[in-house]
């Protein structure tokens, strides 16, 4: 099987999950390893590392623990907890050129980033393009945390391709339209705090964080039943929302109260930017080791007055080894997965925020696509050779039959015994002549007006398609020497290829401030209309 792995690694104060990704040649990435491990209080602290030689050891533990498989050496994807950046979201004209935005970017948010200029690693992106301005999402970390992190891994022999946020490995996961019209809130419940996310136009416009969660939950049992610490551990593990006797009525009474303090703050976080922005949230996505409550997500919807579901993140992998038997027990590997799923797609180095300075360009990318093509071309082969083989076209004992005796029994074969292959060839190209054109080929244009005309015969569709007007791009310069293309129409897609500085490219659609043009004959893709000139 084609295909590259790599490790999504979520380190939070409480615990660590690693989850290892396989792409495929066809199909949803596959699962090929995970491990789990509780962190000792006091090893990583608000998220920063207190103690290194611990975390080593926990670390090194889990990677060997992995089921089916121990955990190797090999690329990583960490992300960093958003209480130890710094991010903002500011204005600037959409015509602005690559060049123009790197130099602009770092004034423009000098006065709010709360560290010295020279202790932080930074990144940004843009994030939409509305009118003449577009929005471009920044974000900081202190550089000790970053190192701190590099020097851990290197001590395990994890190499990290990329360093991002919470937030976007979360909505990677679980959101299956990131691009949706309405924006969408995820509630991270997890054993320390609680992250409320909103997303909404390819980007987190809002973060809040709660310092309710798991923990503080389990001593509200504790203290309400009068029980210990573990005791009351293990009855939130197997209580929900639903009493059935009274000891559950008591129980569920406590959640509520507990649950509650997380949903008020919620509901008004909610209520600001649905006022503030003019923007409705459509879906409140839940999940975290804490969200796993029954029926929690029918409490949430009757407060919040939204729909409210548990994240699901099987809905974008294959687990053939059933290593989730449950939808919930995935739920806490939602991070991991997140990460894991940058990690095996398209330039995870550079597909989205990365606040790893000078991470390493592997070249994997370049290999899974060539091992890709090569096992397409090999399958599209075996199957040519077994149709072949299937309607007897082949001697294989004596060579290939000769023209005369395929094209005799292709014409009795397809219905063709009166007809010569003149007359064929005459009635495929007719077909050809009037059928819409292929917007996958190279030579695909784009009508200005509606034609009028009756359809062009097959020996004059060469002179039609030449005198047929078309509308075209080409590239301006940029500081790369090169225009990013890119899976769709925005910065947060992959990048699928670079168009030439003063090529000249066909356009295939518009949308927005971005044209979808034809690279080659096999790529298409978008470019920002900031860096082309329309012919």
């Amino acid at each position: 099987m084609f295909g590259k792995k790599t490790i999504g690694l979520n380190i939070s104060d409480y615990s660590i999950e690693a989850l290892v990704l396989a792409k495929p040649l066809f199909g949803n990435f596959i699962i090929q390893a995970y491990a789990r491990t509780l962190l000792p209080k006091g090893v990583v602290d608000n998220g920063e590392i207190k103690n290194e030689d611990k975390l080593v050891g926990a670390m090194t533990e889990l990677l060997a623990s992995a089921r089916p498989e121990p955990i190797k050496n090999g690329h990583c994807i960490l992300s960093l907890p958003e209480s130890q950046t710094f991010s903002t979201i500011i204005k600037l004209p959409s015509g602005l050129k690559a060049e123009e935005i790197i130099n602009t970017v770092p004034f423009e948010v000098e006065e709010a980033v709360p560290f010295k200029t020279d202790e932080i690693y930074f990144d940004f992106k843009t994030i939409g393009c509305q009118g003449p301005t577009q929005e471009i999402f920044y974000t900081a970390v202190k550089k000790s945390i970053v190192d701190s992190y590099v020097a851990v891994l290197k001590k395990v022999n994890l190499s990290p391709l990329a360093f991002e946020l919470e937030s976007n490995s979360l909505a990677r996961a679980l959101l299956n339209h990131p691009s949706s019209d309405q924006a969408k809130i995820l509630v991270d419940i997890g054993s320390r705090t609680t992250k409320v996310y909103i997303f909404d136009r390819q980007g987190t416009r809002e973060s809040l964080i709660l310092d309710i969660a798991g923990n503080k939950i389990t001593k509200a049992i504790a203290a309400g039943l009068k029980v210990s610490i573990l005791e009351a551990e293990k009855i939130k593990l197997t209580s929900g929302f639903n009493p059935q006797t009274e000891a559950a009525k008591r129980v569920t009474k406590i959640l509520e109260t507990e649950f509650k303090k997380i949903v008020i703050p919620t509901k008004k976080f909610l209520t600001d930017y649905q006022t503030q922005n003019q923007r409705t949230v459509d879906e409140v996505i839940l999940t975290g080791g804490s969200a796993l409550f029954e029926n929690l997500d029918q409490l949430v919807a009757d407060e919040l007055g939204i729909k409210t579901d548990i994240g699901n993140p099987l809905d974008k992998i294959q687990d053939f080894k059933n290593i989730f038997k449950h939808q919930n027990s995935a739920a806490i590997f939602s991070n991991a997965l997140g990460l894991a799923l940058r990690g095996v797609g398209h330039d995870p180095v550079n597909s989205d925020i990365n606040l790893l300075p000078l991470a390493p360009q592997t070249g994997t990318s370049d290999f899974y696509r060539i091992a890709k093509w090569l096992g397409i071309i090999l399958i599209m082969a075996v199957l040519v050779f077994g149709l072949l083989v299937s309607a007897k076209k082949f001697n294989f004992f004596g060579g290939a039959k000769n023209l005369e005796e395929t094209v005799s029994e292709e014409k009795s074969d397809s219905g063709y015994e009166g007809d010569s292959l003149i007359n064929i060839d005459q009635n495929i190209g007719q077909d050809i002549a009037t059928t819409t054109p292929n917007t996958n080929a190279a030579t695909t244009t784009t009508p200005i007006t509606p034609s009028t005309s009756t359809p062009a015969r097959a020996s004059d569709q060469a002179t039609s398609t030449a005198l047929t007007q078309v509308n075209q791009v080409k590239i301006k310069p940029t500081s790369l020497g090169y225009l990013n293309v890119r899976q769709g129409p925005g910065t947060s897609y992959a990048k699928v290829g670079r168009a030439q500085i003063g090529k000249v490219y066909t356009i295939i659609s518009q949308k927005a401030d971005w044209y979808q043009i034809q690279i080659d004959a096999k790529l298409s893709g978008w470019v920002s209309a900031a860096y082309v000139e329309k012919l």
